[in-house]
């Protein structure tokens, strides 16, 4: 562990060669390799018909299924497995749009989990499916977990404090059904962990980031808009850390609470911003009042939650 910790900024800039990531090194089936279809992904690395069918049985549980694409392996160079998932899945249930409401949160995490690992270099689109799992999952850890090392290998490139950080927030959050083998649990952590060294001390999203108005400067309709859409982007961010880091040590009582709160937060958010910005649809400023009002009030309530951190932290 020691060398890989010293080995690691180097292995990191090289990883086209290496494939050193979340995605790539959480090899967390090796667990459940005497179940026998996660040993027969490993070795054929080909989803088959009852490999398939164990998918969508609602009885089976969600963290073999997830073994069972972990154990497929991750692969930039084609996307057979995906597309056999998404035939199937769209054998079952018809076109995605009709996928919301209808496919169960395993089958959300496969799909999701299973588009990340065959193309591990763009995993932002996989994130959608793996939201959607979350939501039909909300006590899973499992759900969370895998939702985590997707999203620490969207944002790798950028920071790699925040990989940890995502990893960091599930393992800590005492309010998740731990559905995943202990042992499972301790490889993506131990990974993940290395990439602890680069955080500071006190918590990102207790900081108070240093200002830059993403808007100072900026004159044409086209740089408002985008200005606008950073300042919101950057808050948005914020509240998500700031939100999980408040749920790691809620109650559970409390956390309910919060989370139904949450929710109806964002909807008041993006009802009343719609209203306010109505006027100037189909205008050119429409975008950029729209995305102004998002962040405005996002910024709010990150105020709202930090006097809450602070209220029940003393």
């Amino acid at each position: 562990m020691t060398i890989l910790r010293f080995l690691l900024p180097a292995i990191l800039l090289l990883t086209p060669l290496w494939a050193d990531s979340p995605i790539t090194s959480t090899d967390f089936y090796v667990v459940y390799q005497d179940n026998k279809l996660v040993s027969r992904a490993r070795e054929t690395r080909l989803l088959d018909s009852e490999m398939l069918r164990f998918i969508s049985n609602r009885y089976e549980p969600v963290d073999v299924k997830a073994a069972m694409i972990n154990a497929l392996s991750w692969d930039n160079s084609g996307d057979e497995n995906t597309r056999r998932l998404h035939d199937y899945l769209t054998g079952q249930y018809g076109g995605e749009e009709n996928w919301p409401g209808r496919l169960s949160g395993a089958e959300w995490l496969c799909m999701g989990y299973m588009r990340a690992m065959d193309d591990y270099h763009n995993p932002s689109p996989a994130l959608y499916y793996l939201e959607k799992a979350r939501e039909a999952l909300p006590d899973s850890y499992t759900a969370h977990i895998i939702y985590a090392i997707v999203d620490a290998q969207a944002i790798m490139d950028q920071d790699w404090c925040e990989v940890w950080r995502k990893a960091e927030a599930v393992e800590n959050n005492a309010n998740l059904t731990r559905d995943m083998e202990a042992e499972a649990r301790e490889i993506i952590i131990d990974y993940l962990k290395i990439y602890g060294d680069y955080c500071d001390r006190q918590p990102k999203a207790l900081a108070e980031p240093a200002y830059d108005d993403p808007c100072e400067g900026a004159m044409t309709q086209m740089e408002l808009n985008d200005c606008h859409e950073k300042r919101y982007i950057r808050a948005n961010n914020r509240l998500e850390e700031l939100y999980q880091l408040i749920m790691q040590k809620a109650d559970v009582e409390t956390a309910r609470q919060l989370r139904q709160a949450q929710r109806d937060w964002i909807t008041f958010r993006d009802s009343n911003c719609m209203a306010r910005s109505e006027s100037y649809r189909g205008g050119t400023a429409y975008a950029m009042m729209h995305l102004a009002c998002m962040a405005e009030l996002t910024e709010a309530r990150i105020r709202e939650l930090l006097a809450f951190y602070e209220e029940s932290n003393r």
